[in-house]
């Protein structure tokens, strides 16, 4: 049978070696072929049109130069993307928010998921003043896409060593005028090349501060002569600005940055042997998610020059092969993962502060003699960028041998200090501000020190300190000095806190943790028929776990958190309080299918003592937690707030969560529960509440309407809530 085999192939072993031996022979010397490739924003969706029809023609492409959108589908196509891959991509960047800071929540410290995510913008603290951001975004999330999409080429530092040579143009703010990027890392260069001033953050590289090209070079075809080119073929997706229509801000942002006049814009294209202009007038700079329509626009401009591009190529038939002059010197690109040998970490003073950097990529993987890919390394950028230690997060792939290869990350030191304002408004408690100021580092590397305020129905003034925090540490220490006052049945009641914390942080998700904490109850009491403010001092001593897997913070779809706390005041303490309370919230989210989610939720407390506090009875009742007592003041659909309390409470909960449409979200709640001195678990004699949702996410938080009820339609409320509960 084997030998039958080889028989049946030898003929067609024959076939291919004439026909490639043909091929040779049909070979005949061509000119190098240049793609010049113009920004535009969307509208540069268009050159993979270009690019595909190009390729289905079976025209070569030898060298190709970007500016702006230009060099991020220049720079793939260089990196050795195909226009059928170079679709894909572009549709998964229209899909993903590129254009954001965020660290994904999974790598966040248990503090940051706490506190972070609360303000809707920062502004920074420079020089002792508050400044204005340089740009709308960093660019975090842009620059971690150009490098999982670059991941091939992350071993090539000399751009004319990419399967094709590339050249980006970007313009140097000090000096006015273009640099030409053929060197260094590829998506940091792509990121330079593509920085719209006022919405991404300019890049540092050497001695120059860069932003988006096409402020002074928007078509670089004579940058692709350079690189060799001999027949140049020009993309250009510049818009005339006679009688345009400014439908979106980033048309108007594109209008602003693009060349001034057509006199501009005619010298650009002067250079260009072919010249297509792929433009749709009813599209606009804005319009990324139109990714069908570019490239169909693409395509039949590149058609309709196509004709002319074959006979300036000499080949008006079709049987003529061309080969890349360039081949020889194009560098092996990577292979989808490689082993780590070593870990470099460059741009710090000294090895202890690289230590959480370290210790942040060993969290996801990322280690001598594991092997990594494009992703791994993704995460293990966020992780680093958790640690708010850092910035300019950069790495290279080095001296590379078969699967084997060192890893090099370029750090500098962050000092992220900045103030924030969050915005609240909820049916229940009104209208919310939140000013917050963050220090990180200020006082001990890796430490975090915030400052806030909270206004509104119920206020809060609070500053806190920690160290270690799981990221310079595993044992974390914290103290805390605040003001709260909340709204409670009893008149005037106001708590001054001073606490202390020792804690062990659990990865990123846990915290098993000591704390002893001294509080002041200032309260109105009747004295001899008259009202006088009293202030009485309640210390407790506790032990609290706390831990959050969530995958997001609002209408999450898979997760769980835990919060269990266990506190004992006793006059030994130098307390005017004497009991014990032990309080357990846990919540789960449980996928059930890819758009439908089950969230559970079970809280249990009990308080035994013959004096307690006000503040530490279990409150039950309407549809939203309190902001600042939010494990003793829990929601029940059914009651109104508050209406259903005592020193012990029960109360079970289960939502059936339903993803209709992009980040919007249908629920229905039913609970019961009950409040009570003694800790008596009848489920029976439970009061019982659902709740029918409707909500969103938005920029400034989850957006919901919610309709609650008891028994049918007894007590139904309309309940609107916006923004994180802080």
């Amino acid at each position: 049978m084997r030998r039958f085999v080889r028989l049946l192939l030898l003929p067609l072993g024959l076939a291919a070696g004439l026909a490639s031996r043909a091929a040779a022979q049909d070979a005949v010397p061509r000119p190098v072929v240049g793609l010049a490739l113009s920004g535009g924003a969307a509208r540069g969706l268009a050159h993979i049109g270009v690019i595909q029809v190009l390729e289905d023609a079976g025209v070569p492409v030898d060298v190709v130069a970007g500016t702006s959108m230009g060099s991020l589908i220049g720079g793939l196509y260089a990196a050795g993307y195909d226009g059928a891959e170079l679709e894909s991509i572009a549709r998964g960047f229209a899909e993903a928010d590129l254009f954001t800071d965020a660290v994904p929540r999974r790598f966040l410290a248990p503090d940051q998921r706490a506190l972070d995510r609360r303000v809707i913008f920062t502004l920074p603290i420079r020089d002792g003043g508050l400044d204005l951001p340089s740009g709308a975004v960093e660019g975090v999330g842009v620059i971690r896409a150009l490098e999982r999409e670059t991941w091939p080429a992350q071993a090539v530092d000399d751009f004319d060593r990419l399967p094709r040579p590339f050249a980006a143009v970007a313009t140097d703010l000090r000096t006015g005028g273009a640099v030409v990027l053929r060197d260094g890392g590829l998506a940091e260069a792509i990121r330079a090349s593509i920085a719209i001033p006022g919405a991404l953050d300019p890049v540092v590289w050497g001695d120059s501060i860069l932003v988006d090209g096409v402020l002074v070079r928007n078509l670089p075809a004579v940058d692709a002569r350079v690189l060799g080119a001999e027949l140049l073929i020009c993309s250009d997706v510049s818009r005339s600005p006679v009688g345009q229509e400014f439908e979106s801000a980033v048309d108007v942002l594109a209008r602003a940055i693009s060349p001034t006049t057509e006199a501009d814009v005619a010298a650009q294209r002067a250079p260009c042997d072919v010249v297509l202009r792929p433009v749709l007038e009813e599209l606009g700079a804005g319009d990324f998610d139109q990714v069908d329509r570019w490239i169909a626009v693409g395509r039949t401009a590149a058609r309709a020059a196509l004709p002319g591009i074959l006979e300036s190529l000499g080949r008006p038939g079709s049987g003529v092969v061309f080969t890349r002059s360039h081949a020889a010197r194009a560098a092996e690109l990577l292979p989808d993962s490689v082993r780590l040998r070593e870990i470099r970490i460059q741009g710090l003073s000294t090895p202890e502060r690289a230590a959480p950097a370290r210790r942040a990529l060993s969290s996801v993987g990322v280690a001598t003699g594991r092997w990594v890919d494009a992703r791994r390394m993704d995460e293990g950028l966020a992780a680093i960028q958790a640690t708010e230690l850092f910035q300019a997060v950069t790495y290279g792939i080095r001296e590379v041998v078969g699967s084997e290869a060192d890893l090099e990350v370029t750090l500098a030191p962050a000092q992220r200090d900045r103030v924030g304002v969050g915005l609240r408004y909820d049916s229940e408690y009104q209208a919310s501000l939140l000013f917050t100021a963050s220090l990180p580092n200020r006082l001990g590397y890796g430490s975090s020190t915030r400052l806030e305020v909270r206004l509104g129905d119920e206020k809060r003034v609070a500053a806190t300190h920690l160290r270690g925090r799981g990221v310079t540490s595993p044992l974390g220490l914290g103290v805390a000095l605040g003001y709260v006052q909340a709204r409670f049945p009893e008149r005037g009641v106001e708590l001054f806190h001073l606490s202390g914390r020792a804690e062990l942080i659990q990865g990123r998700i846990g915290v098993v943790g000591l704390e002893l904490s001294a509080e002041g109850i200032r309260r109105r009491v009747l004295e001899a028929g008259e009202e006088v403010r009293r202030l009485d001092p309640l210390v407790t001593l506790g032990a609290v776990v706390q831990g959050d897997t969530f995958d997001r913070e609002s209408f999450p779809h898979r997760g769980s958190s835990l919060a269990l706390r266990a506190d004992v005041s006793a006059p030994g303490l130098g307390s005017d309080y004497d009991f014990t309370q032990f309080v357990g919230d846990v919540q789960f989210a449980l996928p059930l299918a890819s758009r439908w989610t089950a969230r559970v939720r079970v809280y249990l407390a009990h308080t035994n003592g013959p004096s307690v506090p006000s503040h530490r009875l279990i409150r039950l009742g309407g549809a939203l937690s309190s902001a600042v007592l939010p494990l003793t003041n829990v929601p029940l659909f059914g009651v109104r707030r508050q209406s259903l309390s005592g020193t012990s409470a029960q109360l079970v909960s289960l939502a059936l969560q339903w993803e209709f449409g992009p980040d919007w979200f249908g629920t229905v709640t039913a609970g019961a529960g009950d409040a009570r001195e003694e800790w008596d678990l009848e489920p029976s004699e439970w009061t019982g509440g659902w709740g029918l949702g409707l909500g969103t996410r938005t920029p400034i938080g989850p957006l919901e309407a919610l309709l609650s009820g008891r028994d049918r339609l007894e007590g139904v409320r309309l309940t609107v809530n916006v923004g994180y509960v802080f």
